[in-house]
């Protein structure tokens, strides 16, 4: 073998090595931005409503109202990663989307979509 040859072969496998690399460090990056992360700046001291539902953070308080019952009343804190409400109480409630003007919680194997209660001045 002379030594033209192999160089040859080392740069081949130094560019199919590279080439790998890449593809990983851009899968890498992909899987990271993927990645949800909530936000609890548009649940601070704001109220969410629909029809028979009534949902509102006040402070490091939640309460949420079904149908003019009082299924949670506590404290709670937010998982931003999972996005599970960690209550004084061992309620399971989750938030599972949230923007602006819209949430979407689940709580007892049901999904509530709710929307920002807006107060006309």
């Amino acid at each position: 073998m002379t030594n033209t040859k192999f160089n040859v072969i080392l740069i081949a496998i130094g560019i199919s090595l590279l080439i790998v690399l890449f593809n990983v460090f851009y899968l890498y990056r992909r899987n990271e931005a993927s990645k949800i992360n909530f936000n609890d700046k548009y649940i601070k001291d704001t109220v969410w409503k629909s029809d028979d539902v009534k949902l509102s953070f006040n402070g490091n308080n939640l309460t949420f109202i079904i149908n003019d019952s009082e299924k949670i009343n506590s404290s709670y804190t937010l998982d931003k990663r999972s996005g599970k409400f960690n209550l004084s109480d061992d309620e399971e409630f989750y938030l599972r989307s949230i923007n602006e003007e819209t949430i979407i919680v689940w709580y007892n194997r049901a999904e509530y979509n709710l929307e920002k209660e807006v107060i006309a001045r």
